[in-house]
């Protein structure tokens, strides 16, 4: 949860440049307001709030109604009309926008609503004229039934970025958000696939694609499936032929292994899941990687024969290429959702196998995706995955340890008259389900509780969450910390609680180095199942391994009312032999993902033509090697 980018391309954020795009605004000159906007509001996307232009937290609360201000008045002005481009543009950024206007004392957009059409009885009365500065003003929080009536009326392409505009929410925190989400995944079926028209469009695709994995609503994975479609009728705007045949493959000493990165930092989440299953594979492969310059150096380059990065002007029509040029044998993607590139290139087939593994641990749902990889262990409900699935000997995706200080005082808690529970979870992981058992907790437990939230929240985020969390308990949201504190925390906590549906993985790993306990929730799909299974593996206790929100209460307040039982669930991690259970595979597990991978494109053409879905370990003798 470090946080490592490089932003020092990216402009910082002063109050003369927002006091620019305001005086564009209040001159008439849209055109330049726009632009000045835009750029304004990339950069916040970016970096996630201020960086040296402003010099305390007074001046950017000002210069951020400063531009919440300005942005009203553009939109209430009579003058200033919607382009299909602005619309676009500021739909992609809506997410920042609310953000912004939360931090301030607006809070929200809604206000806007009077300065653009008439209310009555409780509606709102638009012109056509206004529609485009209504979808601009509403946001998941604030949208009502007006908003399922405007909806309606645009036409597809606007109608389209209007719903994802919505749902462009990485944390839904209430009942009214949760529930707004409901109703708009029903809605899809009053939308037209189109396609989106600019690489931010594409981008703002992504993230819905990639967050919807995370809500707390069974039929989330509708939005995916329709997005697919989408993109599809994107990359065919484009001119990529989706239905093109592949070109005949180079005959080679070794088959081709194309892994496509989208997050392959040094000691990220990614490289400490994935790094020594794709390094085997070298051993039988010429392993090639298609990532951003930034996410290869020195460190994590071992992984690979070769590297091509993908295109810097970020067009699918070029990235295809690189990739049609490498001419793999087998395109590898070991998680999606990420970066947008990956999830479109994902759409087409581009190579004779195309495989996936569970970096987001959620399907893809692409018909153009063959195989998902799991661990033997690590599979729950296969009806939630839409491709077929392979499984792997355990330990085959042994993780590596975290190149991080990690030493700490096991035990030795701060003083302090309360019981300190950690949530060490980025915030898109937090539902209203969760914070709900959060509060019962709390209210119910025989001492005070104080909660940490670890959520690698940016500046303008932690205000939003900090809000919402404190109206419900007693708790520090923090911001992006460097490992040395982050994990600190973790370490001076008492208890470590997982989220859910969405669980942590990684997260629940820096727990076990701690000693810290831990409680989580087993659930059907492979987000929710995968602390379960590492549990298991450092043999916590099954309790602690929860299988509804009231017995996730139960074994909490538990925890908290007895603490000998709480200390002797401590020494057992920190005696548990970490490495054995978590970061050493035999050579054998290691490797079996290169021999996964032989045996799949030796016997492509019968496990497709087969109706079996789920390949075991054993299942594998079953075929005889044949052509692919």
């Amino acid at each position: 949860m470090s946080e490592t980018d490089n932003n020092s391309d990216i402009g910082v954020i002063t109050a003369e440049v927002i006091q620019q795009f305001s005086r564009n605004v209040y001159s008439g000159d849209f055109n330049a307001a726009m632009a000045s906007c835009i750029d304004i509001l990339h950069r916040f996307e970016v970096m996630g709030g201020y960086s040296t232009g402003v010099v305390d937290e007074k001046q950017a609360t000002q210069a951020l109604a400063f531009f919440a201000a300005g942005y009203t008045a553009m939109l209430a002005n009579p003058g200033y009309s919607v382009t299909r481009e602005g619309l676009g543009a500021l739909m992609s950024h809506k997410t920042v926008l609310s953000r912004i206007f939360s931090s301030t004392d607006f809070r929200d957009m809604s206000y806007i609503y009077p300065l653009i059409g008439e209310t009555q009885g409780g509606h709102l009365t638009l012109s056509e004229r206004s529609l485009d500065k209504f979808v601009l003003a509403t946001t998941l929080d604030i949208m009502s039934e007006d908003a399922f009536g405007v909806l309606r009326m645009l036409k597809d392409d606007a109608k389209l970025l209007f719903w994802l505009s919505l749902l462009d929410n990485k944390c839904i925190l209430t009942e009214t958000e949760q529930s707004n989400v409901a109703r708009l995944i029903d809605f899809i079926s009053e939308l037209k696939v189109v396609p989106v028209m600019s690489i931010p469009e594409v981008d703002l695709v992504n993230r819905v694609w990639f967050v919807c994995s995370y809500w707390d609503l069974p039929s989330k994975h509708e939005v995916k499936k329709f997005l697919n479609k989408v993109l599809l009728a994107t990359a065919d705007l484009l001119g990529v032929d989706t239905r093109q045949s592949l070109s005949p493959i180079p005959t080679r000493e070794k088959k081709k292994v194309l892994v496509v990165l989208e997050l392959w930092r040094y000691n990220s989440a990614m490289h400490r899941c994935y790094a020594k299953a794709v390094t085997s594979l070298r051993r039988h492969f010429e392993v090639v990687a298609l990532a951003k310059p930034k996410e290869i150096d020195e460190r994590n380059a071992y992984s690979f024969d070769d590297v091509n990065h993908f295109s810097p002007t970020g067009l699918l029509p070029e990235n295809v290429k690189i990739v049609q040029e490498c001419a793999p044998d087998i395109i590898f993607y070991p998680s999606l959702g990420m970066s947008a590139m990956a999830t479109h290139l994902a759409q087409l087939r581009l190579a004779p196998v195309q495989i996936m593994t569970m970096g987001h641990p959620a399907s893809s749902f692409s018909t153009e995706m063959d195989y998902v990889v799991i661990e033997e262990d690590f599979l729950s409900d296969p009806n939630r995955i839409g491709e077929k699935i392979l499984l792997l000997k355990k330990g085959a995706f042994s993780l590596t340890r975290p190149d991080f200080d990690t030493s700490v005082s096991h035990g030795e808690k701060s003083e302090r008259d309360h019981f300190q529970i950690v949530v060490n979870s980025m915030y898109q992981k937090l539902t209203p389900g969760f914070l709900g058992v959060c509060s019962e907790i709390e209210s119910r437990a025989e001492v005070p509780v104080y909660f940490h939230f670890l959520c690698g929240a940016n500046v303008l985020s932690v205000k939003h969450l900090t809000d919402i969390i404190q109206e419900k308990l007693n708790a520090e949201v923090h911001e992006m910390l460097e490992y040395k504190r982050y994990f600190s925390i973790i370490a001076d906590s008492d208890l470590q609680l997982t989220p859910f549906p969405f669980g942590n993985t990684n997260s629940f790993v820096d727990a076990m180095i701690a000693g810290v306990p831990t409680v989580c929730m087993d659930g059907p799909e492979m987000h929710s199942h995968a602390d379960v299974v590492l549990a298991d593996r450092v043999s916590l206790p099954e309790f602690c391994q929860t299988s509804s929100p009231e017995e996730y209460v139960d074994v909490v307040l538990r925890l908290i009312n007895d603490r000998e039982l709480l200390q002797s669930i401590s020494n057992q991690i920190q005696e548990s032999d970490l490495d054995e259970n978590l970061f050493t595979s035999s050579a054998e597990a290691e490797s079996d993902l290169a021999v996964l991978f032989e045996w799949v494109y030796d016997n492509h053409s019968a496990i497709q033509a087969d109706e079996k879905r789920i390949w075991t370990v054993s299942d594998r003798n079953l075929l005889a090697a044949s052509p692919a």
